[in-house]
């Protein structure tokens, strides 16, 4: 087996496990973790917000949703790229192996820009500065605040956490195994374009 062709099927593999994480990233609701105690904590998905144990309602991240699926329709492409580069060698020029690499790298770059617009650290600043000008906004009013209120407030401030949940961490493997997948393609065609070779030669 060449290296060609062994990077052809490695790339193949990676993608196919990209595929499968793109598409459980995507549908699970775990993308974020938000503990809120002494209140509910609750899991934070691209389509729905679920508190932990009970209930799920309809709550669209718009931006991160359609960053992740375009992400995983050009991770589909990729993979039917390769696949029909493998399976009718013959049929292709060698400048055609730039596809995938192409495909490849747009879907990572739309994958991680979805987690980008998914970012923990943004939600946490903005649910803490919510709480912080609430509590500031009642105090300049001078309206009594019952100390009870005021307590549980506070300890939502103290307490609050919030840390990527599965479904995010799967994208995060997705992002890096593409950039892996793109690169070896890159290597893969580099070699085939150079030569003018077949992609895929499985007489040597």
């Amino acid at each position: 087996m060449n290296t060609t062709r062994l990077l052809t099927f490695v790339t193949l593999g990676l993608v196919s496990l990209t595929l499968i994480f793109a598409i459980t990233g995507i549908a699970s609701t775990s993308w974020l973790k938000i503990s809120l105690k002494p209140l509910s904590s609750f899991e934070l998905g691209l389509f729905k917000r679920c508190v932990i144990d009970t209930v799920c309602i309809n709550d669209h991240q718009t931006t991160s949703a359609i960053l992740s699926i375009f992400g995983l329709l050009f991770i589909i492409l990729g993979f039917t790229s390769l696949l029909s580069l493998i399976l009718f060698t013959s049929t292709f020029k060698p400048i055609f192996y730039l596809v995938p690499i192409f495909l490849l790298f747009l879907a990572a770059l739309f994958i991680i820009c979805g987690v980008i617009a998914f970012w923990p650290n943004l939600v946490e600043k903005s649910i803490k500065q919510y709480f912080i000008v609430a509590r500031s906004s009642l105090a300049e009013l001078e309206m009594p605040i019952p100390e009870e209120y005021r307590n549980i407030v506070n300890d939502i401030l103290t307490n609050f956490k919030i840390k990527n949940g599965y479904s995010q961490n799967l994208m995060i493997i997705t992002y890096v195994f593409l950039y892996i997948g793109s690169l070896m393609t890159a290597f893969a065609a580099g070699g085939i374009i150079l030569s003018g070779s077949a992609y895929l030669n499985f007489n040597t």
